[in-house]
């Protein structure tokens, strides 16, 4: 077994620092999307990973759907989005952040420890066009 953290794709490189930046959008109300996940796409460099599932974005209305669908032998352990009018949210001291633990929500409170069920991620009172950031930490269940 051994861990990743997954990039969706295609994405905008945004922040040149220490973290990979990572965005897509924007999105208009109305919209649907599927898009690549990458597992070890180190810089945003999809040729450096490996294709470990789909994510798909709905929006409709005022309100989002976001789902991570992981390839067969995936497991998930922790999951991030970011669903906002900016390029990438905010932290407490109102700058940019590609921080996962910042985003606007989290699975940390869900138990999806080896967990092999698609996660979706409702989001509400939303208007206009939209940014997207999905962050996954996933292990690929070896036997």
């Amino acid at each position: 077994m051994f861990y990743d953290v997954l990039l969706i794709s295609p994405a905008i490189y945004v922040l040149p620092t220490f973290y990979a930046g990572w965005t897509i959008g924007t999105f208009a109300p109305g919209s649907s999307y599927s898009f690549a996940i990458y597992a070890a796409a180190g810089q945003c460099d999809i040729t450096k990973g490996y294709l470990a599932g789909t994510f798909e974005f709905d929006y409709y209305g005022t309100t989002a759907e976001a789902t991570f669908i992981f390839a067969e032998g995936y497991r998930w352990e922790q999951a991030h989005l970011y669903v906002g009018s900016s390029v990438l949210p905010t932290n407490k001291k109102g700058k940019f952040t590609v921080t996962p633990g910042q985003y606007t929500i989290s699975s940390g409170d869900k138990d999806l420890f080896f967990s092999e069920e698609d996660i979706t991620f409702t989001v509400r009172n939303l208007s206009g066009d939209v940014y997207v950031i999905g962050h996954a930490v996933s292990c690929k269940y070896v036997m």
